[in-house]
């Protein structure tokens, strides 16, 4: 579990930073709004692979995206934090 965390620290500003340094602005936003949803993204392929639980597919996603929305919320403001640096650095 520390592992995650570790790499949400090291990988969400990082890659934040990265997507500010885009040329395009419609290319930089809707890449950001990307990264900004990968945490979800990422857990609804993961659900959609393994066997739901009863009672439903929804009640198990759901019952997911409470257990990770900490990580979903560190993730999306050291993106932000990491995106709003480079564009500040750019200027």
């Amino acid at each position: 579990m520390n592992a995650l965390w570790v790499s949400i620290i090291v990988a969400a500003p990082l890659t934040g930073f990265l997507v500010g340094h885009l040329e395009r602005v419609s290319m930089r936003w809707w890449s950001f709004v990307g990264l900004l949803l990968a945490p979800a993204l990422v857990m609804t392929i993961v659900l959609a692979l393994t066997p739901p639980a009863p009672p439903s597919f929804l009640a198990w996603w759901g019952a997911a995206m409470i257990m990770i929305s900490p990580a979903i919320v560190v993730w999306a403001v050291l993106v932000t934090i990491g995106f709003a640096a480079s564009r500040r650095t750019v200027r």
